[in-house]
């Protein structure tokens, strides 16, 4: 099976690469690595590296830390806990494409939610995604939320693995709050904190729909991530 789907698929696109191809895909020209010359030496391709690089940053450690606090908070025995953890896994149930466009809506200038809250505390308007700079934070805010309930969901099933005796024995031994989870709960749950970091920085690095409704990739380039450079250039510059 790997054979099949992975495996052949990509040594065909390796050996693709090295190759012109005529309109039908068929491999025509012989021309060795000066396509992937012609890509790293791109500077829109490079600059593209460096946003995803950027939005990985902001992204992978801020959507760790508030699930991790959210399963600490969701893994607290006490009455009624299931509904916090029903609303706190939630955003595991929206598309990115429906999420895309509520950010999308409560970033507008003229009618958005948050620049009518800021205005209620004397805060200017900020141009969401109008500006270069704002305008990967407020991609980064919006990946957060929808990234925030997968993440939370590992993270809990993580602290429920580990085991009550631990925690039990260091009571104790007089332990208690930032001392028990410092030295067994973040140890115990590494191996867990480590694969949501890989899996959200994957995600991070295939970003395209948030970026698409969003920003199309603007203001000048500031939203322009590898895949999203990929899709311009195979169907917008074709």
């Amino acid at each position: 099976i790997f054979t099949v789907f992975v495996f052949y698929p990509l040594a065909k696109s390796v050996y693709l690469s090295t190759y012109l191809t005529d309109p039908l895909g068929r491999p025509s020209v012989f021309v060795g690595l000066d396509l992937y010359h012609d890509l790293l030496t791109d500077p829109d391709f490079q600059e593209s590296i460096w946003v995803s690089l950027k939005l990985a940053l902001l992204i992978v450690p801020t959507v760790i830390l508030l699930a991790l606090a959210l399963a600490v908070l969701a893994n607290q025995r006490v009455r009624g806990i299931g509904v916090f953890r029903l609303l706190f896994a939630s955003t595991v149930a929206v598309s990115t494409a429906i999420a895309s466009n509520i950010f999308l809506m409560l970033y507008s200038s003229q009618s958005g939610t948050i620049n009518w809250l800021l205005h209620l505390v004397g805060i200017p308007p900020v141009p969401w995604l109008l500006d270069p700079f704002w305008a990967p934070i407020a991609v980064a805010i919006a990946t957060v939320w929808m990234s925030l309930g997968f993440t939370f969901i590992v993270l809990l099933a993580g602290m429920q693995g580990i085991p009550d005796e631990l925690y039990e024995s260091a009571a104790l031994d007089g332990a208690s709050g930032w001392p028990m989870f410092r030295h067994i709960t973040v140890p115990l749950l590494s191996p867990t904190l480590f694969f949501v970091a890989v899996v959200t920085t994957i995600a991070v690095f295939q970003a395209f729909t948030q970026i698409y409704i969003m920003t199309k990739g603007g203001p000048s380039n500031s939203t322009n991530t590898i895949v999203f450079s990929l899709y311009l250039d195979a169907f917008q510059r074709f």
